[in-house]
């Protein structure tokens, strides 16, 4: 199985870091779409379903928590997996993540864009088995 393609929506509202991301998620293979906020990426969600969401906490209009939450709430939404990739890493947020349904938790500071390349196609693939 191959990721070329597939999807991944980006929600982050630092447009240097989406750019960044973006460039090594496409020169891998994916497909990559991004919104800077909240409303913007539940927004046309279940119409345009990506194979992963990478989501960050601190947005300007909603934390990465509720949006994660309306995903998960959602039964058309609710199967894709969401990488939480943040600057807050402590063991509470990484506890409720995982408690409202994150598939991974990845924090900024000690990733490399490489390391997210291969955490995305590692769940694209377990996805298509």
């Amino acid at each position: 199985m191959d990721i070329k393609g597939k999807k991944v929506l980006v929600v982050d509202d630092d447009k240097f870091f989406i750019s960044l991301i973006s460039k090594k998620l496409t020169d891998g293979g994916l497909e990559v779409s991004y919104a800077y906020e909240g409303q913007a990426a539940l927004k046309g969600l279940e119409d345009n379903k990506p194979d992963v969401i990478i989501l960050d906490i601190m947005l300007p209009d909603m934390d990465g928590y509720e949006i994660l939450k309306k995903i998960k709430d959602n039964p058309a939404t609710n199967p894709i997996p969401v990488v939480f990739l943040s600057n807050l890493g402590s063991r509470d947020d990484i506890v409720k993540g995982r408690q409202l349904g994150a598939h991974t938790f990845l924090i900024k500071a000690t990733v490399t864009m490489e390391e997210v390349l291969k955490e995305v196609s590692k769940i694209i693939m377990s996805k298509s088995v």
